[in-house]
């Protein structure tokens, strides 16, 4: 499952040919020494170097652009600064390295607030080496000043920051693809607005494996995110496709993906794979905005035998074809008439935003008339069944079978005198190749166990139940 990029055989200057680059120079030229031993944790500290080939390197305004060569080797340094129209070309992620430097704090590469418009990246992997004041490993876009337009960064790898952000992106219109992030706090975290983001690898994250705001994300790996960690939290104009999600070593989780909607509030999060099942969820697998949703037992979305698919649109909860659904109906009899109304989980009264299958349904008080056959249109939302008055029944859009729908109910209010239970069920109706669902509540005796008759309802008195689950 872990996506695999690969090597290229082309030299650093005939990339750099083939990008129209015609002036550049390795870091050699300005001294750097690409010496460091990991195992010994020495080698010669190529900051100074480095930094200067990078200020020679910007080349806005001056004539044809350049490109600075990263040979293959291990190049030890401290804090760099980069900047916007700037090149950078090393030979691949596991071949141009660059090592932290002892002590280094703060932000180890980073833009510093000159903005990094049309950086380019690409081939070269940077090691943190566990330092624990590094707040990132590399931040572009930063202080209000974005990443910019046609900016590239591509073939990457970020590792060792267990305490700040593998990487940080603030820009908009970016091209980030093929990165891995091993072992930071926060494994990946962009800003701005339609950045194009495809092959994102987060392992090991300790607090959140990715952060996305203003990204369209096409495969996004996330794999050991620690315990009472986030694997995944997004925000508005954020689309994200093709999610695999493993818990490997943690026990323990409050939600698995989290969305902030308080400023926007369009944003997808879509073909999602979950493996692993031995693993706590303490609130609910999703929490939108300041709810959890989804449930807490994870062996409903996944296990050995089945991969579920999570589908979420701007706020709409859904395993595959089955969106979320939480609702109340309000029985009373009312001017001698037995009525009803379906509203909002909380207050009856109210209506509901995830009652989308459930036909004519609506929150305002409309009579409950006795089903004479299944076939029956349910024009005012909810019939009386025609085998049992203490059934009710509400017809539901979907034509996938029984099987496939997951919803539970329980009595919140009574004022009838009797302690009531009440059980939710489904029916297929129609004909059989256009089938679709009847959901029947049924409600019963708390204390006897018989079914309790809705008739004997009298002037007055209400029953609610709410609702809860997944319909196709």
């Amino acid at each position: 499952m872990i996506a695999a990029t690969q090597i290229s055989t082309t030299s650093p200057a005939d990339a750099a040919k083939a990008a129209g680059v015609s002036d550049f120079k390795f870091l050699e030229e300005f001294g750097a020494i690409a010496d460091f031993d990991p195992q010994k944790s020495a080698g010669t500290d190529n900051t100074v170097a480095i930094q200067a080939a990078i200020d020679w390197a910007y080349s806005e305004g001056r004539g044809p652009p350049r490109a600075l060569m990263v040979s293959a080797g291990n190049y030890l340094c401290g804090n760099v600064t980069v900047y916007p129209y700037t090149t950078i070309i090393g030979t691949g992620r596991q071949s141009s390295n660059f090592w932290c430097a002892d002590g280094t704090s703060g932000k180890w590469w980073s833009d510093r607030g000159n903005g990094a418009q049309k950086l380019m990246l690409s081939g070269l992997a940077f090691y943190g080496r566990n330092q624990p004041r590094l707040t990132h490993i590399c931040e572009f876009g930063s202080e209000g000043i974005q990443f910019g337009t046609e900016g590239v960064l591509t073939g990457l790898w970020m590792r060792e920051a267990p305490n700040g952000v593998g990487l940080k992106v603030d820009g908009n219109v970016g091209i980030i693809r093929d990165i891995t992030l091993l072992r930071c706090a926060t494994g990946i975290k962009i800003n701005g607005n339609g950045n194009q983001v495809e092959n994102i690898i987060c392992m090991e994250s300790r607090d959140t494996g990715a952060d996305l705001a203003g990204t369209f994300i096409r495969g996004l790996h996330l794999e050991a995110t620690s315990s009472n960690g986030v694997p995944l939290r997004i925000t508005g104009d954020c689309h994200v496709h093709d999610v695999f999600v493993s818990t490997a070593k943690a026990t323990s989780f409050s939600h698995f993906f989290e969305v902030d909607n308080l400023n926007y509030d369009e944003w997808a999060l879509t073909g999602v794979h979950l493996l692993g099942q031995d693993y706590v969820i303490s609130n609910g697998m999703m929490k939108i905005g300041g709810e959890f949703r989804g449930g807490t037992d994870p062996r409903r979305f996944t296990g050995a035998n089945v991969f579920a698919r999570i589908d979420v649109h701007s706020g709409a909860f859904s395993l595959g074809n089955q969106a979320w659904h939480a609702f109340s109906i309000e029985l009373t009899r009312l001017q001698g008439v037995l009525q009803h109304r379906i509203g909002s989980i909380g207050n009856p009264e109210l209506p509901s935003h995830h009652v989308s299958g459930i036909g004519a349904a609506r929150h305002w008080f409309g009579k409950t008339p006795m089903a004479l056959e299944l076939g029956d249109v349910f024009a005012t939302g909810a019939r009386i069944a025609a085998d049992s008055p203490s059934k009710i029944m509400l017809d539901t859009k979907g034509k996938t079978a029984p099987e496939d729908q997951a919803i539970q109910c329980a009595v919140h209010r009574s004022s009838t005198g009797t302690v009531l239970t009440a059980r939710a069920g489904f029916t297929s109706r129609g004909e059989k190749n256009s089938r679709s669902q009847t959901l029947t509540i049924q409600f019963f005796d708390a204390a006897s166990g018989s079914e309790y008759d809705l008739n004997r309802l009298s002037e007055g008195q209400a029953i609610t139940v709410g609702l809860s689950g997944f319909l196709a």
